[in-house]
């Protein structure tokens, strides 16, 4: 799942977090979670409903469903 644009950054500025307080706070690594916040990478769904629920968000306000096709 990926983040939409600025929106999970800015959840978590303004809950009152930086990325590497916020990192520590769902267990992910700062570098891990710097990507995911410029949508270079993504986070599986039960990282992403986490991330929400730290944030008192719901999961599709600040991430996109990606749908994969299976072949």
């Amino acid at each position: 799942m990926k983040a939409k644009e600025n929106l999970l950054k800015n959840e978590i500025f303004l809950n009152g977090y930086s990325i590497k307080e916020f990192s520590d706070k769902v267990n992910i690594s700062r570098t891990y979670m710097s990507s995911v916040v410029t949508r270079k990478k993504g986070l599986s769904p039960q990282k992403a409903k986490d991330v929400s629920n730290a944030l008192g968000v719901e999961i599709q306000d600040i991430f996109e469903f990606e749908v994969k096709e299976v072949k």
